[in-house]
């Protein structure tokens, strides 16, 4: 019996499969990893020679600043008791049934407060509150009122009765304010009841999948990340987020991981602190997030899943490049004005550490279709 005849392609056919798939832009998630970017603490025996120890006085800088970005024992008082009257009052909406007020089905701690990364200044607990149904705007309103009703009613003194309550238009949030001190009610619902198809008074499903997101990803850091190297990277990170625009770029989720892949060691060691932080800056600088490379996998995601998938090129390769400036600087001793109090930090112009002048990177990528439309809208303003 004769095989069935199949379509076979050409050989330019399949060579340009395999360009695509092994090219080095090519997209993370819809194809092979090529390779892992090179990271010295995993492949310190075949460097004996390499000075990989920890640094006192980097070590030093890092917790000074973190102490001074820590919030005051007053705030974190005071945010915590914030938390727990807003949640007194939510559990007592979940528990007595009311035909004015949807059915709450749970409520979660999450954001920045619950993983004990905040900074000062921020002084945000942001709570998910989950409906039993798709909530409307209507909703989210009366449910800020009653929360505010009830925490008037069980307040202590005169201080605790002072209680504002802010709506967002599109019933996103609702915030419960005691000033300076605010408690987000972020709206949300179960996966099963989300809807397909919102009208124009519902919550937005977008929103809500970003709220159920971020209670993935605290219970996940609350598991797996809650050690205390790992929280002040994080908050350093967030600083320097602050102060440096290109590593906006990074989400507050991207720093979580990236502190939680560089805190372990190849020997699942937890490393120093100032160690952890360097480390971030080596392997962002080897290009971990550069397309092609293994990246790190989402834990609350698809296995293939990669948190570096979503960025654009230009975005990838400007965090790249800043961080190879970030690390040069900070080989060189220059992390006593990284890690400073000053309010932005400029890497556009040589700077000069002792002897050594050190030049910022300068981009390699260049999205040439972005060009090529922008000169073409300009020829078609001229010829118009």
């Amino acid at each position: 019996m004769s095989r069935p005849s199949q379509h076979l392609r050409s050989n330019a056919q399949n060579q340009a499969r395999r360009d695509a798939r092994f090219s080095p832009y090519h997209r993370l998630d819809t194809g092979p990893v090529p390779y892992e970017s090179f990271d010295i603490t995993k492949a310190g025996d075949c460097f004996p020679n390499v000075n990989n120890g920890i640094d006192d006085n980097f070590s030093k800088v890092i917790l000074k600043r973190h102490q001074e970005l820590s919030p005051s024992a007053e705030d974190q008082a005071a945010l915590a008791n914030l938390s727990r009257r807003v949640s007194f009052a939510l559990d007592n909406l979940s528990i007595a049934s009311s035909q004015s007020l949807p059915i709450l089905e749970d409520k979660r701690v999450v954001g920045s407060y619950k993983n004990g990364t905040l900074i000062k200044g921020h002084n945000i607990v942001d709570i998910a509150v989950i409906f039993k149904v798709h909530p409307n705007v209507e909703d989210v309103q009366r449910l800020g009122k009653r929360v505010v009703e009830i925490l008037i009613e069980n307040a202590l003194d005169e201080s605790e009765k002072d209680v504002e309550v802010e709506m967002n238009e599109k019933g996103i949030y609702v915030d419960i304010i005691t000033k300076p001190y605010r408690a987000r009610l972020l709206t949300a619902t179960g996966f099963h009841s989300i809807k397909s198809t919102c009208q124009d008074d519902d919550v937005d499903s977008k929103s809500i999948l970003q709220v159920l997101t971020a209670v993935q990803h605290a219970r996940w850091f609350d598991e797996t990340a809650n050690y205390t190297n790992i929280r002040i990277a994080v908050i350093i990170f967030k600083d320097l987020r602050r102060k440096i625009p290109e590593l906006e770029e990074l989400s507050i989720w991207m720093i979580e991981l990236l502190a939680h892949y560089a805190a372990f060691d190849s020997n699942q060691h937890l490393m120093e602190v100032g160690a952890v932080i360097r480390r971030m800056f080596r392997v962002l600088s080897s290009g971990i997030f550069l397309p092609g490379s293994a990246s790190i996998t989402d834990p609350c995601q698809n296995k293939n899943t990669r948190i570096s998938s979503k960025m654009a090129y230009e975005s990838l390769d400007k965090v790249t490049c800043l961080a190879q400036t970030l690390l040069r600087l900070i080989s060189h001793g220059y992390y006593n004005k990284i890690f400073s109090e000053d309010e932005q930090i400029t890497l556009d112009s040589p700077l000069s550490v002792g002897d050594v002048t050190i030049t910022p990177g300068t981009a390699v990528y260049f999205n040439t279709k972005k060009e090529e439309s922008a000169s073409l809208n300009a020829n078609t303003e001229i010829k118009e």
